[in-house]
């Protein structure tokens, strides 16, 4: 992950279940946390937000205790 010690952008494709969200988390994590950075991870749908948050959920307090804010149009969100 040079491109995340450079403070490069990075992209990352690959088929659906090979585990990006799950390799990128534990690559970059460490390196975020180390140089207080923020990590901007983009999705196309909800379903794809929703799995990088419930992987954040399992890293938070092993051992990096981590933050995830999934942001969604007024029209997911309320219910009136």
């Amino acid at each position: 992950m040079a491109s995340a010690r450079t403070r490069a952008n990075m992209l990352l494709v690959a088929p659906n279940g090979t585990g990006k969200i799950v390799i990128a988390l534990s690559a970059l994590l460490p390196i975020v946390k180390s140089k207080d950075l923020k990590l901007i991870y983009l999705c196309r749908t909800h379903s794809q937000s929703d799995r990088v948050i419930l992987e954040l959920k399992k890293i938070h307090d092993n051992p990096y205790e981590v933050l995830g804010l999934s942001l969604r149009g007024r029209n997911e969100m309320c219910l009136n």
